[in-house]
């Protein structure tokens, strides 16, 4: 026989996240209380449901997939392991999630900092390539000092699947793949002159054979409609906690092409910034600003191998932010912005600033959080490919 437990699930999930948002407001708290210990799942990741709600439905969730995982004799696991991390307390509070999903690699939304009534930044964070929850502890870290830093909450959001692999390895073997074929067809010199004459063709073929990698677009397209859905869901807190905050979109590498595709779908935000961004979007067209004063920030190290990706004919991940109108280039600088003793710079260039909060890009990030002016790119080194090489092979 169904709960009227079951039957309040079923009617609620008719409803709009704007409804589902008044229809608990209207619960009593013993009443918010039951759904959480009897439906922590539908409650813990619904859109509508409200923060402190889903963050409760969450930690329920956490707890039930660590027994999960003991019942299935993985209790010394990796993945056991990691979601204990998450059940335990840090800052002297309990973590919170307003997602999680015991998937493959796991999807979670973690809210660092909190709302309070003198806040007045939040910020999102979308990371990139290999971001997974087992390995997501400088993800984490990050989130935190930015949110200690700026004074305003700032939610690490991965909410679904990003690539694993980098995609180096398998567009080498891509390529042998497609010499191999295309030789024994024509033979050398007529795979050659093919290749040479038929370059933007050559690079289509061979980025098409590189599914589940960085190259994959597959995961911007699945990922950016939730990002559109969660600045929404992150607008309804706001007006409810700490009307007139704004809101900071920073998407690292893979994921400044999640914020680039959200942004053509229409993600609201007052900040955006590509950090070593993959490109502009995946899709057709253009942004859609339902913001139309929105301020768009990108900053991206000399030498950063990314930047050679994206003047690829084919780069999948859309235009160059760096480059395009109406985007504010920010300075990527020092590792330590007080000594200046050592630039930014290089393929670790790509994301080690994420890991020193004392860096000249960390601190640009904090000041487009806050709504302050960050500094303009100094261009130090020579970023032509060649020079960047050579500059590489120097330091070895």
């Amino acid at each position: 026989m169904r709960s009227d437990d079951d039957m309040t699930v079923d009617e609620l999930r008719e409803l709009s996240p704007v409804a589902l948002r008044r229809a608990f407001a209207a619960m009593a708290e013993a009443r918010v209380q039951q759904m959480i210990d009897d439906h922590p799942a539908f409650i813990g990741n619904t859109d509508g449901v409200p923060f402190r709600v889903r963050i409760a439905a969450n930690a329920h969730n956490l707890r039930d997939a660590v027994a999960d995982e003991v019942r299935q004799g993985r209790s010394d696991g990796v993945r056991a392991h990691s979601l204990r991390v998450l059940l335990t307390p840090e800052h002297r509070r309990e973590r919170r999630f307003i997602t999680f999903a015991n998937t493959a690699a796991g999807r979670v939304i973690e809210m660092a900092g909190e709302f309070t009534p003198t806040t007045t930044t939040a910020a999102v964070y979308v990371p990139g390539t290999g971001t997974r929850l087992d390995e997501s502890v400088r993800n984490h870290e990050a989130a935190w000092n930015l949110a200690r830093r700026t004074g305003g909450p700032v939610f690490l959001f991965m909410d679904g699947d990003l690539p694993q692999d980098m995609g180096h390895t398998t567009l080498l073997r891509a390529l042998r793949s497609y010499a191999r074929a295309e030789t024994s067809a024509v033979g050398p010199i007529g795979w050659f002159t093919g290749t040479v004459s038929g370059v933007g063709g050559f690079i289509r073929r061979v980025l098409g054979s590189m599914a589940e990698s960085a190259m994959d677009p597959t995961y911007a397209i699945e990922m950016a409609p939730r990002l559109v859905e969660f600045a929404r869901q992150l607008d309804q807190e706001i007006a409810e906690h700490c009307p007139g905050t704004r809101t900071t979109v920073i998407g690292h590498s893979y994921g400044g092409s999640v914020v680039g595709t959200a942004e053509q779908l229409g993600l609201r935000a007052d900040r955006v910034v590509h950090a070593s961004s993959a490109g502009a979007g995946v899709l057709d067209g253009g942004w859609r600003n339902p913001n139309p004063t929105v301020e768009r920030f990108s900053m991206t190290a000399p030498g950063d191998l990314i930047q050679y990706v994206r003047w690829l004919p084919a780069n999948p991940h859309g235009a160059k932010p760096d480059s395009m109108p109406g985007v504010f280039r920010m300075d990527t600088g020092w590792y330590d912005d007080r000594s200046r003793d050592e630039l930014v710079q290089g393929p670790s260039g790509h994301g080690e600033y994420w890991n020193h909060p004392d860096s000249t890009a960390f601190a640009n990030l904090v000041r487009v959080i806050r709504g302050e002016r960050p500094t303009p790119f100094v261009r130090r080194v020579d970023e032509r490919p060649l020079a960047v090489l050579w500059q590489v092979l120097r330091r070895r």
